[in-house]
């Protein structure tokens, strides 16, 4: 819980942060370590993104609700161009700070507030995941993916990837699922739902290892992906690879990471093209 003494303080501190933005502006350092440093201790707190962001002049910027998105999506990128595809699409993906509390709210705050608080012309796209109905159908507008939200800020939604027969798709979805469950050089993997009974949260093959987590976590309609409460019997011990080192062994192309492929990839760029067009 917030270290805050009662409600009515909380109200007050965030007040006074607000104020602190109006009269010095919302790119003022004050402000932004002052957003930082309250948002660090309730993600709920209501304030005005910061105004300056920084960003290679010109560039479209994508803000992902996932904290690897960006890396993937910029390792998808630079493999596309290599192949001689979206050679003119550049993107800035936002590096969230690692402190920060990233999700479907503070995104959609940003896609409402953004449009009288930016002073630059640039395109920002604030791009969601599909695994809540109700931001899906905020950050798209009259049957496309996205929603303009006017002086160029745009929401989106992930493309359903063309192996996939599901909806309810994150950023790892678009690997295959053998390049999901990969190994580190450790022997660390991201693990999927269906690979354990779902009721038992056994895993189905490997003996001895289990889903320590909500066992209705298994029972989704579709697979979830798992970086954590993954254990062996007669250790606590997490033995599921973080989502930060997936993403960072890909990127790096370390080990049996090198050659996964990016191919499902390639519907999120023909979206963020139609709307950069």
């Amino acid at each position: 819980m917030p270290d805050y003494p009662d409600i009515s303080f909380k109200n007050e501190l965030t007040g006074m942060i607000n104020y602190i933005g109006h009269i010095k502006g919302r790119g003022n350092r004050i402000y932004i370590g002052l957003y930082y440093r309250i948002k660090k201790l309730d993600s709920g707190v209501k304030l005005s993104i910061p105004e300056n962001i920084p960003v290679p002049e010109g560039m479209p910027i994508v803000f992902c609700e996932g904290k690897t998105d960006g890396i993937h999506l910029e390792a998808a990128l630079n493999y596309f161009k290599q192949q001689g595809e979206f050679e003119n699409l550049n993107l800035y993906f936002f590096p969230w700070r690692a402190d920060l509390d990233i999700n479907n709210d503070l995104l959609m705050q940003m896609c409402r507030t953004r449009p009288k608080a930016k002073q630059e012309d640039r395109i920002e796209i604030y791009l969601f995941d599909r695994d809540v109905s109700k931001y899906i159908q905020e950050a798209s507008d009259d049957g496309k993916q996205y929603k303009d939200w006017g002086a160029n800020v745009y929401s989106a939604v992930l493309p359903i990837p063309p192996h996939r027969t599901f909806d309810e798709i994150c950023i790892e979805h678009f690997y295959s699922d053998a390049d999901i469950m990969r190994k580190d050089e450790h022997g660390y993997r991201l693990y999927m739902s269906r690979e354990f009974d779902p009721n038992s949260g056994n895993h189905l093959t490997e003996a001895g290892v289990y889903f320590a987590g909500s066992r209705g976590q298994l029972q989704k309609p579709y697979p979830k992906i798992f970086e954590s409460n993954i254990r062996r019997l007669g250790n606590d011990k997490n033995i599921a690879l973080p989502k930060n080192s997936f993403a960072r062994n890909i990127s790096n192309k370390k080990g049996d990471f090198k050659n996964v492929s990016f191919d499902n990839f390639k519907c999120i760029f023909e979206l963020l093209m139609e709307i950069i067009r």
